[in-house]
C-alpha cells in the first residue's frame, strides 16, 4: 500500500500540528458551596469574542457546559453551571475599560455561606449606574475588583448583594 512504513519505498508524511496555541493562567475556583480548588485553565493567546487576550471571562460566558481545568492531581472538567466563584489574577481581568465602567462597592454572599467585599464593575449607560443594573447585565458571571484579583461569580449562585458604600459610579 502507498504510504505504509512497512512498504519499500514508502514516504512518512507528518501528521500536521492542529494545535491552537494557548497560554496557562492560574486561578482559584470554589464549585457549589464546597471549598476552594487551585488549578490552571488555559485561554487562547487571542480572544474571539473582543479585542485582545482570551479572559477567563470570556471563557465563562461561552455556551459550553464544561471548563477543563488542571490542578495537581491532573485534569478534569468542571460544570460550569456549578461554578459559584472564580478568583483570576487582576492583571488578566482588568482593562482599559475598567476606567470607563460602573464601580460599586458591595459585600456578596454566595450560596453555601461564602461572602466576599470588593467593588462589582461593568460598563453601563450613565443613567443605569445602580447595583441592581450591573447584577441585572445579560451575562452568566458579575465581575468583582478584590484586591489582587477579580471574582467571577455566579450569578445563578448569589444569595444578597449590600452596598458598602463608596465606590465610584461611571
Amino acid at each position: 500500500m502507498i504510504g505504509d512504513d512497512e512498504h519499500e519505498g514508502g514516504v512518512d508524511i507528518p501528521e500536521p500540528d492542529l494545535r491552537v496555541s494557548k497560554r496557562e493562567v492560574m486561578v482559584r475556583v470554589f464549585l457549589d458551596g464546597k471549598e476552594w480548588c487551585e488549578g490552571s485553565v488555559f485561554l487562547y493567546l487571542s480572544s474571539r469574542v473582543r479585542p485582545g487576550r482570551e479572559r477567563m471571562s470570556d471563557l465563562l460566558k461561552e455556551e459550553g457546559g464544561f471548563l477543563a481545568f488542571r490542578e495537581e492531581g491532573g485534569t478534569r472538567l468542571l460544570n460550569v453551571g456549578r461554578i459559584h466563584v472564580v478568583a483570576a489574577p487582576a492583571e488578566e481581568e482588568v482593562d482599559e475599560l475598567y476606567g470607563l465602567s460602573c464601580k460599586i462597592d458591595v459585600e456578596i454572599e454566595v450560596a453555601g455561606g461564602y461572602r466576599v467585599g470588593g467593588r462589582l464593575f461593568g460598563l453601563l449607560p450613565r443613567e443605569g449606574s445602580r447595583t441592581k443594573d450591573l447584577l441585572n447585565l445579560d451575562e452568566r458571571f458579575v465581575r468583582l475588583s478584590h484586591g489582587d484579583e477579580v471574582y467571577l461569580i455566579n450569578k445563578s449562585a448569589i444569595v444578597s448583594v449590600r452596598e458598602t458604600g463608596g465606590g465610584a459610579r461611571g
